[in-house]
C-alpha cells in the first residue's frame, strides 16, 4: 500500500488548519455565550492561520484537479463555513479558497459574539456547530475520496508493491539543488524561500545552522506544480475583478470538494 500523494496530504493538512483556526474562534463565541457548547477541535497550534491553511490548499487543488473534474476556479471550493450565522433563512457563510482571510468580514464574528442574545443552546447547535462540524466531515470524506481516486488505499497490485520503496531525502542546499537541476548559490537560496512563503513547499526549515531537509518526490512534486499555481493566482485576480463587477461575493452556487454546494454570504438585515 502506498502513501497518499503529496497534494492530497496537503490538503488534508491545510484543512485541519482552517478548521483549527475556525473552531479557536467560534469557541471564544460560544464560551462567552453558551458555555455549555463547544466545536470539537484540535488545540490550535503555535503557527496555524486562516492565510496559511487557505494558500496551502490552494497549492494542492492543481493536483487534486488530476483526479476528478472540478471547477477551473478556485472562488467555487469551500472547504469551511461559519454556518448559519443570520438563521437559516439566510445561506450558511462559507469560505472559499477565492477568497483572501481578509476577505472575511470581521463582522460576522463580532456579531456572533454580542449579536445573537435571544439565541439559546439549541439555536447555537442547530444554527453553528453542527453545520460547521458537518462541514468539515464531508469535506473530509470528500478528500479520502480523492485518495481512493489515487489509488492510495486499494490491495498491492504486484508483488513488487507489497514491500514500500525507500525515500530519497535532500539533506541540505546542495542536495536539494541538484534534486531541482538547479545550480547552488545565494539567489537559488532566496528564491527557494521566497516561493516557500508564498505557495507553501514540503521543506522544513530548522533553525540556524541547521540545513534544510526534505523528501525528493515531494520536492520535485511541489516544483513542478509551481507554474499552475502562478496561473491559479492570475485566474484568482482575475475572479475577483468579475466577482466585484457582477456585484455578488465569492462562493455562490460554488462546490466544495467534490459536491458540496457553496453559497453567496451576506450580511444581517434587521
Amino acid at each position: 500500500m502506498t502513501g497518499a500523494p503529496w497534494f492530497i496530504s496537503s490538503a488534508r493538512d491545510a484543512l485541519e488548519m482552517g478548521y483549527r483556526c475556525i473552531a479557536k474562534k467560534l469557541n471564544d463565541i460560544l464560551a462567552r455565550n453558551c458555555p455549555s457548547l463547544a466545536i470539537n477541535a484540535d488545540p490550535i497550534r503555535q503557527n496555524d492561520s486562516m492565510r496559511a491553511a487557505i494558500d496551502q490548499f490552494r497549492g494542492a487543488m492543481p493536483g487534486l484537479r488530476t483526479l476528478r473534474e472540478l471547477p477551473d476556479s478556485n472562488a467555487g471550493i469551500s472547504p469551511w463555513t461559519l454556518g448559519y450565522v443570520n438563521d437559516t433563512g439566510n445561506p450558511a457563510y462559507h469560505i472559499s479558497l477565492g477568497m483572501d482571510w481578509n476577505d472575511v468580514d470581521p463582522f460576522m464574528f463580532d456579531f456572533l459574539m454580542t449579536g445573537r442574545p435571544e439565541w439559546k443552546a439549541d439555536h447555537w447547535q442547530q444554527f453553528i456547530v453542527d453545520p460547521v462540524s458537518k462541514h468539515m466531515e464531508e469535506v473530509r470524506a470528500a478528500l479520502d475520496e480523492f485518495a481512493r481516486l489515487a489509488g492510495t488505499n486499494g490491495p498491492p497490485t504486484s508483488e513488487g508493491e507489497r514491500w514500500p520503496k525507500p525515500k530519497k531525502y535532500a539533506n541540505g542546499w546542495e542536495a536539494i539543488a541538484s534534486a531541482l537541476e538547479q545550480h547552488n548559490d545565494g539567489a537559488f537560496q532566496k528564491r527557494i524561500k521566497q516561493l516557500h512563503e508564498r505557495y507553501p513547499s514540503p521543506i522544513q526549515f530548522g533553525g540556524p545552522g541547521t540545513p534544510p531537509f526534505v523528501e525528493q518526490r515531494k520536492l520535485i512534486e511541489w516544483w513542478n506544480s509551481l507554474e499552475n499555481r502562478l496561473s491559479e493566482v492570475q485566474s484568482r485576480r482575475d475572479d475577483q475583478r468579475q466577482s466585484t463587477a457582477e456585484g455578488h461575493a465569492f462562493g455562490r452556487d460554488g462546490v466544495v470538494i467534490p459536491e458540496i454546494q457553496g453559497h453567496e454570504k451576506k450580511r444581517r438585515t434587521n
